[in-house]
């Protein structure tokens, strides 16, 4: 049995798969670690800022899962508890990341 992965560990592989599919940190996605130790993502880039920036959350929703991570709505973001991970990270919310 494999032993869980590290909170830093994992962001650091989300930081690989996000940047290996394009997305650059801070100016078009995000992800840390927060205080109860789960790793957070979100879309830092308004769909207007720029030519392409309205694809950032399909291309977050695509590149997470195809390397092995699964998201999930995270409370205490200001996203409603009724929204899906889809409409959060559209909306520039965060959402929780764990492997698959």
């Amino acid at each position: 049995m494999s032993s869980p992965v590290s909170a830093p560990d994992l962001l650091h592989g989300v930081q690989q798969a996000l940047e290996a599919a394009g997305l650059r940190h801070v100016s078009d996605v995000e992800a840390w670690v927060d205080s109860g130790d789960e790793v957070l993502c979100k879309v830092t880039v308004a769909p207007g800022d720029r030519r392409g920036a309205a694809a950032v959350p399909d291309r977050v929703l695509r590149a997470l899962p195809a390397a092995g991570y699964t998201l999930a709505a995270a409370s205490g973001t200001g996203a409603p508890d009724s929204w899906s991970v889809e409409a959060a990270l559209g909306a520039g919310h965060a959402v929780r990341v764990a492997h698959a």
